[in-house]
């Protein structure tokens, strides 16, 4: 059974009918499609002094959305102290740190604040590997092999020759920029 909610104004104006209008309580919860219960409860609420109750409303209200914007500043203030200096970087840098701080915050308040668009960090997300990924994936796992195989102690020129008798052919500069990457 799914409960019914009114708001604030719509209660006062009932009891207001209820109390200034000398209608029956049947009357007015017939009419406003409530129950003669929910009218009393109302009239015990709000019949004394509605009108202190709305400035007291609108006094919450503003402390509410005060808290929220203050808590919004601190999480963003927190975020850019994590950042160190993201701000300065290109945008495929700043939707890699979205992603790793996707699970405290939104997408919309991080890309908001990096100043990014929320499209452009769900694109990159459906965005198949390229050709280029896929093969510098396949050569690390080459890398990684032929430097365990080595005991760990060789080189990029000494595993770019042992790359080349698996059958691989690659670029020694390549082998070096993925072990600088890959803290080999």
């Amino acid at each position: 059974m799914s409960r019914k909610r009114y708001l604030e104004e719509f209660k006062v104006e009932a009891v207001r009918q209820f109390t200034e209008a000398d209608y029956s309580a049947y009357d007015v919860a017939e009419r406003l499609g409530t129950t003669t219960n929910s009218l009393y409860s109302w009239i015990r609420r709000y019949e004394p002094n509605a009108s202190d109750f709305k400035i007291a409303s609108q006094e919450s209200d503003e402390i509410r959305r005060l808290k929220k914007e203050l808590k919004r500043v601190t999480d963003e203030r927190d975020l850019l102290k994590k950042s160190r200096g993201v701000l300065r970087e290109p945008p495929l840098v700043r939707y890699a740190l979205i992603k790793d701080h996707a699970c405290e915050f939104t997408i919309r308040s991080l890309c908001r604040l990096f100043n990014l668009h929320p499209s452009g960090y769900y694109a990159l997300l459906r965005a198949p590997k390229s050709t280029r990924q896929c093969r510098d994936n396949t050569l690390s796992g080459f890398i990684k092999q032929a430097w365990l195989e080595s005991g760990c102690i060789c080189g990029y020129r000494k595993i770019h020759r042992d790359i080349q008798d698996f059958g691989e052919r690659y670029g020694i500069n390549r082998v070096h920029k993925l072990m600088r990457d890959d803290g080999i």
